[in-house]
């Protein structure tokens, strides 16, 4: 199928801002530059020009340098650090030429034009920029285009998956539970390599429905007061077993006295502390120890910190920045023998962010990870997050 041609998009007109004090100065530009294809707007002070930002996009503002109540650079300044996308042109005369060239060096002016400037190299440069904004936008859009489209993909894939899935999941139970009859030493093993195998599909599913959640602005938590302890305790059950599997330990090093209760949804804290370990028990070489503990943060008093720690292969500096990203996965997850979506740290991260917290990791190569998480303490009002 060919490529889409990327459109622009002809919702919002151009447009294009002058300041300047002297009615003249602007007579004058909208008469040379009357039939560009853009709209011309124009103000006679900065407040005015604000005002005119505050109403509607402009994608190119052009100042004079010397006005009443706010110079040029210090206008443009005030709306590079506002209105960032929108470009910024210095009208200026030989005398203010150093003050320019600072303007340009500080980033506070794009292009300056000495006055009398000419209108046709004005107008080109505006064009110019204009074109180049133009494009970008529709890059973007396209690009977010193409991201709703692998989102709606993802979330009808999964809702089919799951209904399959846990029609597997059930009936393999009961064979397992021996309600449709004995079953032998090898079938039972088969049955359990099965139920294994969809337990691990089934959550890929729950993370690509999170995942198109999330994205759609529809990850929901509903944090309650809850005991950290009994979850720390019910995942490193469950997962011991795998760890056991891999020749690995599972610790927990909690202190009673500093543990307060938490502002958090128990499903979604149990979720985040089973993805943090699941990953750690992935990326852990036997023999090997994952530690679910916490630390103390004197500058957030106010919050708890949770952190898992393995003792596995570390993860490059360059990676750290990104492994929360969506399906981001570092050198070492794309060995064959780990494979996984990219998801579940995103997914994390989602969370904790939905509690009010924070998620992060310190690691070195080979030496291990630790990832850390915080959750406001009980003492904390925390808002229902969506």
């Amino acid at each position: 199928m060919p490529e889409a041609a990327i459109q622009p998009d002809t919702s919002v007109s151009p447009a294009v801002l002058v300041l300047d004090d002297e009615p003249k100065v602007l007579s004058g530009l909208k008469r040379a530059l009357r039939k560009e294809p853009y709209e011309l707007l124009c103000a006679t002070s900065a407040e005015e020009a604000f005002a005119i930002l505050h109403e509607r996009p402009v994608d190119v503002v052009i100042s004079d340098q010397h006005m009443p109540g706010m110079s040029g650079t210090a206008f443009l300044a005030k709306v590079r650090e506002t209105y960032p996308s929108t470009c910024r042109f210095m009208l200026t005369g030989k005398a203010t030429l150093d003050v320019a060239l600072q303007a340009i060096n500080d980033d506070a002016v794009s292009q300056f034009f000495i006055k009398p400037c000419d209108p046709a190299t004005l107008a080109q440069s505006i064009r110019n920029i204009i074109k180049e904004k133009t494009l970008e936008q529709a890059i973007e859009r396209a690009r977010q285009r193409e991201l709703d489209l692998k989102d709606r993909l993802l979330s009808h894939v999964s809702h089919e998956l799951r209904s399959p899935l846990t029609a597997i999941y059930q009936f393999v139970t009961i064979l397992l539970d021996g309600l449709a009859g004995e079953l032998g030493p090898e079938q039972r093993d088969y049955l359990e390599i099965v139920l294994r195998n969809v337990n691990q599909l089934r959550a890929m599913v729950g993370d690509l429905l999170d995942c198109t959640r999330a994205a759609n602005g529809q990850l929901t938590v509903t944090p309650t007061p809850t005991e950290v302890a009994p979850i720390v305790t019910e995942t490193l059950h469950a997962l011991r077993p795998s760890a056991t599997q891999k020749g690995l330990d599972l610790f927990a090093d909690l202190s009673p006295t500093r543990l307060s209760k938490v502002q958090a949804d128990p499903v979604r804290l149990r979720q985040v502390l089973a993805n943090l370990v699941d990953n750690a028990i992935k990326f852990t070489p036997a023999p090997g120890t994952i530690t679910v503990g916490q630390r103390d943060l004197d500058d957030e008093p106010e919050m708890l910190c949770l952190t898992v720690t393995d003792t596995g292969c570390g993860i490059r500096p360059e990676d750290t920045a990104r492994i929360f990203e969506r399906l981001s996965q570092t050198a070492e997850s794309i060995d064959e023998r780990r494979q996984g979506l990219g998801l579940g740290l995103y997914i994390c991260r989602e969370l904790i962010q939905r509690h009010g917290g924070r998620i992060w990791v310190e690691s070195e190569l080979g030496q291990g990870s630790m990832f850390c998480f915080t959750l406001p303490r009980c003492s904390v009002s925390t808002p229902h997050r969506s």
